[in-house]
């Protein structure tokens, strides 16, 4: 965590490039480890509408949370 926070702050990215990168990169190593290992990490979304309502809002949390944690990191002098 400390060295997450104190890299965060030194690379000295605005906090929606910071964000943007980290959700790229976490996407990319995704994609490595499902191509690797052929994992399967879950069922296609449905085209029940209820289904594909909370996959947005999870997905949206998500990014919000990313979002939140970098704009403090940057206006805050969090350690």
């Amino acid at each position: 965590s400390v060295v997450c926070t104190n890299t965060s702050k030194d690379l000295g990215m605005h906090w929606s490039l910071l964000t943007m990168a980290q959700l790229m990169i976490s996407t990319a190593a995704s994609c490595v480890v499902i191509l690797l290992f052929r994992v399967v990490p879950y069922h296609g979304i449905s085209v029940k509408p209820g289904q594909l309502q909370l996959t947005v809002a999870l997905s949206c949390s998500f990014v919000f949370g990313f979002i939140t944690l970098n704009m403090a990191l940057k206006l805050m002098n969090v350690s």
